[in-house]
């Protein structure tokens, strides 16, 4: 609890630090009077365009994060399932590609992917970074416009805004927190890398996630994939994802004692994430 209250701090003062950057090219890296002219009105008027472009800035820079863990995730070998942006997803069933709406409190996107057959050395470092590559690369060719383009005016604002939300970006998912109660990718990357059983763990949800996507049932895959978790390993979030598949297929085969009995063993780990917990309540309800 008391890390995810310091990864909670953390990322609210990233937010600061990315809203002030964004302060600095709206005022101090622009031509004020230029910009927004001499006018209370007019003043008032054109910061509030201002800050309507920091939210479009955070936007733009959201579909180049998911494209790029989709980018990076092809390079690798994985293959496409669903891209959301907000709650806007667009996901491939039965072969065909559906909008559907779609949310999950604490992210602003997500890509997600089938990935290759498992081995043990499975790629994923490119795979989960692949959104803070992407962001750093077009954060810095907008930093580069910036800096040659013509000063006081709107589309200047609004790159070096681009750059600067992009930046933060790749802060705050590239440095291993849990905000909301979701793992971000560099904290998903450094799990990966430390216990094999969460590699493990990462593959068969995203290659459950890619049958599922495809009309399998959970009933009809083999039961000893979805294992209990123990030990040391109830304190890792991306394992406890698997007790939580392991509950979901109880419920699937209709055993159901089954399912009350994990569920609340699963409601007992301390590593299950926030949303996993709230979900498994509702299901003992």
């Amino acid at each position: 609890m008391k890390n995810i209250k310091r990864d909670n701090a953390i990322a609210r003062f990233l937010y600061i630090i990315v809203g002030a950057v964004c302060g600095i090219f709206m005022i101090f890296a622009s031509d004020p009077e230029k910009l927004f002219g001499k006018s209370p009105r007019d003043f008032v008027l054109q910061m509030a365009f201002c800050m309507i472009m920091v939210f479009v800035a955070f936007f733009v820079q959201a579909v180049i994060h998911e494209f790029g863990h989709l980018l990076f995730g092809l390079l690798t070998g994985y293959k496409f399932i669903s891209f959301r942006i907000g709650n806007v997803m667009f996901i491939k069933e039965g072969g065909k590609l559906r909008i559907k709406l779609y949310n999950i409190v604490g992210t602003g996107g997500q890509c997600l992917m089938m990935p290759p057959p498992w081995k043990e050395n499975l790629p994923t470092v490119l795979y989960n970074f692949g959104g803070c590559i992407l962001n750093f690369i077009t954060s810095l060719v907008f930093l580069i416009i910036f800096i040659f383009m013509e000063k006081g005016t709107f589309w200047a604002v609004f790159v070096g805004m681009l750059s600067a939300v992009g930046f933060g970006n790749v802060l705050l998912n590239g440095i291993p927190l849990q905000v909301g109660g979701i793992s971000n990718d560099g904290r998903n990357s450094f799990l990966l890398g430390k216990n094999p059983v969460a590699l493990r763990s990462f593959w068969l949800q995203l290659y459950v996630n890619g049958l599922i996507s495809e009309g399998e049932r959970m009933r009809n895959m083999p039961g000893d994939w979805f294992f209990l978790p123990s030990g040391e390993d109830l304190f890792d979030p991306m394992v406890c994802t698997v007790g939580v598949m392991k509950y979901n297929y109880f419920f699937d085969i209709h055993d159901f004692k089954s399912a009350e009995l994990m569920a609340e063993y699963m409601l007992r780990a301390p590593g299950l994430l926030g949303i996993h917990k709230n979900e498994l309540l509702c299901e003992l309800l």
